[in-house]
């Protein structure tokens, strides 16, 4: 089961498909189908009219100070960018395992706006679990840049 905020749990149905939002590096190719072995069933690009990107979920200091996260919108123009998957339950498990399982972010379900069409559509995605201040500012990895 995977926790939901503020909602009931996600079941692991193995034979049907959810939407995720994919923000950071789970936008590269070579890191979200290569490496974690993703085989999405079909994509849009998409916002999140309600939420930031930050890099609040701390890593290594010197390597990979942070990692991409989101937050509430406080103030800030962009809404976060990102694409839209359709995606196995099976798949889905494998990118919550692949980023830490609970420990570094949390499953939440929001709503996307698809670019191409505007239409809302409801979506999990991951957020930080414990978010920093903002006196803390950390920079994504050099792989990012």
């Amino acid at each position: 089961m995977t926790e939901l905020h503020g909602k009931k749990p996600l079941s692991v149905e193995l034979d049907s498909n959810l939407w995720y939002f994919a923000y950071g590096s789970n936008l590269n190719k070579a890191v979200f189908a290569g490496r974690r072995g993703i085989k999405p069933k079909d994509s849009e690009t998409a916002i999140l009219p309600d939420y930031e990107l930050c890099f609040n979920v701390l890593f290594m200091p010197y390597t990979e100070p942070a990692m991409a996260g989101l937050r509430k919108r406080v103030g800030s123009i962009l809404p976060v960018h990102g694409v839209n998957y359709l995606l196995s339950r099976e798949d889905f498990r494998k990118i919550v395992l692949s980023e830490g399982s609970g420990v570094a972010y949390k499953v939440i379900e929001v709503v996307a706006v698809n670019l191409s069409g505007g239409k809302p559509r409801r979506v999990y995605t991951l957020i930080t679990r414990r978010d920093l201040p903002f006196a803390i500012r950390r920079f994504p990895s050099k792989d990012i840049l």
